[in-house]
């Protein structure tokens, strides 16, 4: 992956070739959970942006709805969860079994370092 440095008022939109990100609609008669090319990902939401709109809210191509939002999918049960950064909190911790790779990878991490 490449990235370019993006300053506050920069329209430059990093390389992701390939790379995509996964997406819930969080009205409750859609729950529709899609991909969406990273690039196509970042470019709707600076145009969001520009418009005044919720920067992270992406319209679902099912329901046609601003109610799309960035979502992981666990890797041990499979639920989709939307991603919500908090600090102190990994943010693919799944909100139905609580398991984080990125957790797992900082305990194996910091578990070598002290042998």
């Amino acid at each position: 992956m490449t990235w370019r440095t993006i300053s506050r008022n920069s329209t430059a939109i990093p390389e992701l070739k390939g790379e995509k990100t996964l997406l819930k609609c969080t009205d409750p008669a859609c729950g529709n959970v899609f991909e969406m090319p990273k690039n196509k990902y970042y470019k709707d939401l600076q145009e969001k942006a520009a418009l005044g709109a919720s920067a992270s809210l992406l319209t679902c191509p099912k329901c046609g709805k601003d109610t799309a939002y960035r979502a992981v999918k666990c890797k041990k049960c499979g639920t989709v969860f939307l991603y919500n950064p908090r600090p102190g909190i990994y943010e693919d911790k799944c909100s139905n079994c609580g398991f984080s790779e990125m957790e797992e990878a900082a305990k194996k991490g910091s578990s070598t370092q002290q042998k």
